[in-house]
């Protein structure tokens, strides 16, 4: 091929990918192990549906009340300043692990709203909650209709990073889904008997310009498939 083709080529495909920027998801959490479970390794998936017991999701938003019925959850910042926070609970009674179970890896697995996209950067951590919720009624100042979160926002156990992952330019299109790797210790210590509250997933960055990424809840119904899940392997 001729010189001049080549670096017409080339400059064809720098220009392509200077307008559409592929999307760019990095793990930042524990890696856990890679690929297929091996001999002797079992995988469970807890995929919540509405109005089933497994689990639940919803919204925390800073200026605005109950966000727990909604197909898609935000995370972020918005361009008017409202923050956003999503948390979940999978029930893992319900996922009938057995009770010797050793927990070798735990995956939360999300998939970007369609019709997002974003050339921001977001980078967020996933925490343990600390205390119970209630999916209708939970808002960033209340946990249930009575009682109040400790901190706005949500009560979560700051010191303890679950997982986490950075991402820019990412829709559905882009980036089909995300997987968080969570630290496996965490959620061996719900199965054998520690209070599991569910997961909060935080924006590092919750101040100056819009940074937002938007996830399907469980609550979204024209591709079941697209809710939200905690993959388990074990042993």
């Amino acid at each position: 091929m001729k010189l001049w083709l080549r670096l017409g080529l080339f400059m064809g495909l720098c220009f392509l990918q200077a307008c559409q920027p592929p999307a760019k998801v990095v793990q930042t959490g524990p890696p856990g192990p890679q690929g297929p479970p091996g001999a002797g390794y079992n995988e469970v998936l807890i995929q919540p549906s509405p109005g089933e017991g497994r689990g639940h999701d919803a919204m925390l938003s800073s200026l605005r009340g109950k966000q727990g019925k909604l197909p898609a959850l935000s995370l972020g910042v918005e361009k008017n300043g409202n923050t956003n926070r999503i948390i979940f609970y999978f029930d893992l009674a319900q996922a009938e692990l057995p009770p010797q179970a050793t927990i070798l890896e735990a995956v939360l697995i999300l998939y970007p709203n369609n019709s997002f996209c974003s050339g921001n950067r977001i980078t967020a951590h996933v925490y343990p909650l600390g205390r119970p919720w209630v999916e209708d009624d939970v808002t960033w100042l209340y946990a249930d209709p009575k009682t109040r979160w400790d901190a706005e926002g949500g009560d979560y156990i700051s010191s303890l990073a679950m997982g986490g992952f950075w991402a820019e330019a990412m829709n559905l299109q882009t980036t089909p889904r995300i997987e968080i790797h969570l630290d496996p210790t965490t959620v061996q210590g719900w199965l054998n008997g520690y209070p599991n509250y569910g997961l909060i997933i935080k924006s590092d960055l919750e101040t100056g310009a819009e940074n937002l990424v938007t996830f399907y809840s469980r609550e979204y119904g024209l591709n079941p498939s697209k809710r939200p899940a905690l993959k388990i392997i074990y042993k």
